[in-house]
């Protein structure tokens, strides 16, 4: 993280700092064991941030859990989009032509690094964000802008990808995460049931969260045990 750090303060290379991450990170040893993969999407700061969210992925690996996060980037490539919407719909030429350029340098820049590390490791890239509120406007109207349409559709994507459990992070009481939880029901349906756990967080130790997220990766490994047995791949409903 601090060489990443010193890399943006110098404006130096971000796809050659990405290949010395690659070295970095194939020096460290694995178990070897396939663990069934669970997604965590949610309020972007809180989810990202270990003292937060109570070391939430710590938690789950210790579980026997494998965790992909929602990266952080696709928050501003999601104002990049809405930024597009809006010129279109106020057929503002110069904010459309604006937010294309955008669009285009910011994805560009992400396949670059995503580049880099599949090179090494057996990795999905992610999908535009673009085709991530596609997914997620069946459940809610893109014009409701926000983190939420970006939780849904992603968890969609995560579970097509074979994630058998979504995790929803979010602070105490915030109307986004607030919207998914109401949501994660039908979703999780849609889904073919896949285990949710809306996980609320508001700076104080909850007794009762060791115990949810036992059950919860309790869940996660039936499912996963189920969906091997079926031999299928989990796909969302269109």
């Amino acid at each position: 993280m601090s060489r990443l750090n010193h890399a943006i303060l110098h404006d130096e290379s971000l796809t050659e700092t990405a290949y010395e991450a690659v070295a970095a990170f194939k020096q460290v040893e694995t178990v070897g064991k396939q663990r069934p993969i669970v997604g965590v999407v949610g309020e972007i700061y809180l989810r990202n941030n270990r003292f937060s969210n109570n070391y939430l992925i710590q938690k789950l690996e210790k579980l026997g859990l494998e965790v992909r996060l929602a990266t952080f980037a696709e928050w501003p490539l999601y104002t990049s989009y809405t930024y597009r919407r809006d010129a279109r719909a106020n057929r503002d030429f110069k904010a459309f032509f604006e937010s294309n350029i955008q669009i285009f340098s910011q994805e560009r820049m992400e396949h670059k690094i995503f580049s880099a590390f599949r090179r090494k490791f057996d990795i999905v890239e992610d999908l535009h964000v673009g085709h991530v509120m596609k997914l997620a406007s069946r459940y809610l109207p893109l014009d409701f802008k926000g983190e939420a349409v970006l939780s849904i559709g992603k968890a969609i994507e995560m579970v097509r990808d074979g994630a058998c459990g979504i995790i929803n992070a979010m602070p105490f009481n915030c109307m986004p995460g607030t919207i998914v939880s109401s949501l994660s029901k039908q979703v999780s349906e849609d889904l073919g049931r896949v285990p949710w756990l809306n996980m609320s967080y508001e700076g104080l130790r909850d007794s009762g969260e060791e115990t949810r997220l036992e059950a919860f990766a309790e869940q996660v490994h039936s499912f996963a045990r189920n969906a091997q047995v079926a031999g299928y791949h989990l796909t969302a409903k269109e």
